[in-house]
């Protein structure tokens, strides 16, 4: 086992909120899953995060929104909190 490694709540998938998500949206919500804090709580710089994920800073914004939009995350720069899975849609 690593040391240590950020587990992605299985709920994503299970869920089906996936399904919700565009790819780049996926992309960002698994790397601050990885560089959280116990509260869910980054300050990865939108250059930074550049660096890492094949973004545009016009991609990257407009991945945080559609997470943003979705429930699954808050942003108020420079912080970016992950929020807990909202509940699924209905009929989902």
């Amino acid at each position: 086992m690593p040391a240590q490694f950020a587990a992605v709540d299985r709920r994503l998938v299970y869920q089906k909120h996936i399904r919700r998500m565009n790819t780049e949206e996926i992309a960002l919500y698994v790397f601050l899953q990885c560089v959280s804090d116990a509260e869910g709580l980054s300050f990865y710089s939108e250059e930074r995060i550049c660096e890492y994920l094949p973004f545009s800073l016009n991609g990257l914004w407009k991945a945080r929104e559609g997470l943003v939009q979705g429930g699954f995350l808050l942003y108020h720069r420079p912080i970016y909190q992950l929020l807990n899975l909202p509940e699924p849609p209905r009929g989902e």
